[in-house]
């Protein structure tokens, strides 16, 4: 076998490798996804009720998110390494900043004193992310669309804030998801104009 086929081989099994991960990332996420709104069912149904025990399997469960989240930004670095232009781990490193940055002082508090320290982000980081999407995919996700102008009220620029929410309230949702983001929008433009 030749250097040059070798190297053939090689890059394929490298691609393969990109693509699995890139497949578990955006498994992962949905995971985190879905056992937030498990955790928010599980607090309604329990509220009144004496929850001693629970509160433990709670205050297990953060410190867990808050160590699978430095994991967590690892992976999406370490794809992005590859692959720059994967718009999807670039959204989804995007979200993740503006999850942290949002965070009050209090929860960063808390969080440091009875676990470890969260990761840190900013809105900036977070609204980096975002316009990179949009400039790979340019108005084509209700989503990145979504959270670019999240992440600019978030800064108080309502200007920006409202170009990008008129954008993504002109796209077509593709399935429930975007029929979520674009509800969301449509809420949010009636205050951002």
């Amino acid at each position: 076998m030749t250097d040059q086929e070798f190297q053939v081989i090689d890059d394929h099994h490298e691609k393969e490798k990109v693509n699995k991960r890139m497949i578990l990332l955006k498994r992962f996420i949905t995971v985190i996804q879905l056992s937030k709104i498990m955790w928010k069912k599980k607090d309604l149904l329990l509220e009144g009720q004496n929850c001693g025990d629970w509160s433990t399997v709670q205050l297990a469960s953060h410190q867990g998110e808050i160590e699978q989240g430095y994991v967590f930004k690892d992976y999406l670095d370490k794809g992005l390494a590859m692959d720059p232009a994967e718009y999807s781990l670039l959204h989804m490193r995007g979200r993740f900043a503006f999850s942290v940055a949002s965070l009050s002082w209090l929860e960063k508090s808390v969080a440091s004193t009875l676990f470890v320290a969260p990761p840190k982000a900013t809105f900036q980081e977070a609204l980096a992310d975002f316009l990179e999407v949009e400039r790979i995919r340019p108005n084509k996700w209700i989503d990145n669309l979504l959270y670019l102008a999240k992440a600019y009220i978030a800064v108080s620029d309502k200007t920006n804030a409202a170009k990008y929410l008129k954008q993504a309230s002109e796209l077509e949702p593709a399935d429930d998801s975007d029929k979520e983001a674009l509800a969301e929008v449509k809420t949010l433009m009636k205050k951002y104009k």
